[in-house]
């Protein structure tokens, strides 16, 4: 298992580690093993983010002739997780760091990168990364208005949806790399069943 950091607090650091665990035991991948983790860690943008994650998402792109389906809800969700986790008054209200962040863009990255039969998963993708995109626009209120005084229900609503993508995730790149179905897994699964509180 990956040293990745995880959020401060030893309940919310558990819920959140698990989850990893469990990514690795369904996936078989490990995210210290993985090149992408130490290209991630170097990011100091949601620019430089993007750029590694879009040179995964290149074959879609060429597929759609630049189509930007795959990027845009990808693009929306880096911009949402990144602002999160460098709100300072956020997350010092709930007592917690996020720097997880860049270990849930890893396994986007990943699961784009598992992909081979793009043509067969193209709109199950697009579906995914929509219903992602949904779910943490809840997240913008939170980002636009910080509350002055964040509450721990605060942080337990993150963690568990972040805890609940890396589910997600870890579900769909299974189901990818054991190519179970000939046609697109993707579309068995949405992340909309998370909703913001």
């Amino acid at each position: 298992m990956s040293d990745l950091p995880g959020p401060g607090g030893p309940v919310l650091q558990s819920l959140f580690v698990a989850a990893l665990w469990d990514y690795e035991s369904q996936t078989g991948i490990s995210l210290g093993d993985d090149p992408l983790v130490g290209q991630l860690e170097d990011c100091d943008s949601v620019a430089s983010i993007i750029t590694i994650i879009q040179e995964q998402a290149r074959a879609f792109t060429e597929f759609r002739r630049g189509d930007d389906k795959v990027m845009k809800p990808l693009k929306r969700v880096v911009h949402i997780l990144y602002i999160l986790s460098a709100s300072t008054t956020l997350l010092e209200g709930i007592g917690m760091l996020f720097p997880f962040a860049k270990a849930i863009f890893a396994l986007l990255a990943i699961l784009l990168r598992a992909i081979e039969d793009v043509r067969a998963n193209y709109d199950g993708l697009i579906d995914l990364l929509e219903s992602i995109e949904h779910v943490l626009s809840c997240l913008d209120i939170y980002i636009k208005f910080p509350p002055t005084d964040p509450t721990a229900a605060m942080g337990d609503i993150i963690i568990k949806m972040m805890v609940e993508l890396i589910s997600t995730l870890a579900l769909v790149t299974k189901q990818i790399k054991e190519k179970r179905s000939r046609e697109s897994v993707l579309g068995y699964w949405s992340f909309d069943s998370m909703h913001c509180s």
